[in-house]
């Protein structure tokens, strides 16, 4: 049985969810998106740190 995990996070046009619980496992999907949905500027220490701040 799969449950979607609610986040905070932007709500993606396409259809999935940021997290997943299946069989007892999380599942998720990070990118560097902050709020408003938008990638983070910056180069890699930016984005890296927006992924780890959403995850």
């Amino acid at each position: 049985m799969k449950q979607a995990v609610k986040t905070e996070l932007f709500a993606s046009k396409a259809p999935l969810e940021w997290a997943v619980i299946a069989n007892g496992q999380l599942s998720t999907a990070q990118i560097p998106i902050n709020a408003e949905g938008q990638v983070v500027e910056g180069g890699i220490e930016a984005q890296a740190r927006q992924t780890m701040e959403n995850f």
